[in-house]
């Protein structure tokens, strides 16, 4: 992905296909003169003549600047980490609806992906057809407990991630 976005500022700025490739390697901590001849296959005085139109092109005194304007560009115009990322799916388990509608509701405004269920059951079947990577379930519901999630869930993947809530709990003052 990168490597397409250094095109795009190479064609912006009309860089020759070898000036591009210049490019490439000095993004590739590839900077000394010599280096970049011996990869290229090109003399020294070559390579600096098309350093030099780089430079030109875009308007830079050096290849620390011509980097810093191309990450810069790269930066501009690349989508943002979260935009890249897979949103994390969340599998909630309560068997009270308000409580469940909440969490939900505040869990998504964070940018989670939210399956929310209200029976072991339902949990298992969607452990089974769904990629999760969290679980929250409430403690203390009339079907099961969450102790009895948290136990099947340790005897297939012990590395799961569960977190159990009781939001019965009051704290004292």
């Amino acid at each position: 992905m990168l490597e397409e976005f250094i095109e795009k500022f190479a064609k912006e700025k009309s860089l020759t296909k070898r000036e591009t490739e210049i490019l490439f390697l000095l993004t590739k901590n590839i900077t000394h003169l010599k280096e970049i001849a011996a990869y290229l296959k090109l003399s020294r005085s070559t390579i600096n003549n098309h350093l030099n139109n780089i430079y030109i092109k875009v308007n830079v005194k050096g290849k620390a600047q011509l980097l810093s304007r191309c990450f810069g560009y790269i930066s501009e115009h690349l989508p943002s980490a979260k935009e890249m990322l897979p949103t994390p799916r969340v599998l909630l388990v309560d068997d009270k609806e308000d409580p469940r509608l909440i969490l939900r509701d505040h869990l998504e405004d964070m940018g989670f992906s939210v399956i929310a269920t209200t029976s072991l059951s339902q949990a298992r079947r969607l452990l089974e057809n769904e990629e999760i990577d969290l679980i929250l379930s409430e403690i203390s519901m009339p079907e099961f407990d969450g102790f009895q999630l948290l136990k099947e869930v340790r005897i297939k993947n012990p590395k799961y991630p569960v977190f159990l809530y009781d939001r019965t709990y009051k704290m004292s003052k």
